[in-house]
């Protein structure tokens, strides 16, 4: 997996941008909160889908950049069995699965469709991601050399 540590002053640099704080105002504000910017770009209330960006080229909360690039090379594995699971949790049942995505050199942008059908939780998070109360995602990944 391509990873771009971001050293100190890079993440100081994201920082400001993000909050106009320095780090040191944003801790004692309770402003700093590095997130990647991945949103929900369109929902699909008739197919309970939603389309989300799930990885870009911003710093994340471990201050890396995960380039979206770097998943093509493995995408052909995941698509196999395209679950979505809810906080990386692989010990419970997928809440859904990706119907289609779009990788390009500044983002990945997947489809997720919701198993609302089969599975209350899963319903619950289609409810909440569709009503606007979730807007984000997160990849998981295992780094390679």
């Amino acid at each position: 997996m391509d990873i771009e540590k971001k050293d100190k002053s890079d993440l100081d640099e994201a920082i400001e941008s993000r909050t106009g704080l320095t780090t040191e105002e944003a801790l004692k504000q309770n402003k700093y909160c590095l997130k990647a910017t991945r949103k929900v770009k369109q929902v699909d209330f008739d197919n309970n889908q939603v389309e989300i960006v799930i990885a870009n080229k911003s710093v994340d909360r471990d201050s890396e950049v995960v380039l979206p690039m770097a998943f093509k090379k493995k995408i052909k594995t995941y698509l196999d069995n395209p679950v979505v699971l809810f906080g990386h949790n692989h010990w419970s049942p997928p809440v859904g699965k990706m119907v289609d995505y779009k990788i390009t050199e500044d983002e990945f942008v997947a489809i997720d469709q919701f198993a609302v059908a089969e599975y209350d939780f899963a319903a619950l998070l289609w409810r909440l991601y569709s009503g606007g109360y979730m807007k984000a995602a997160s990849v998981g990944f295992m780094p390679t050399a």
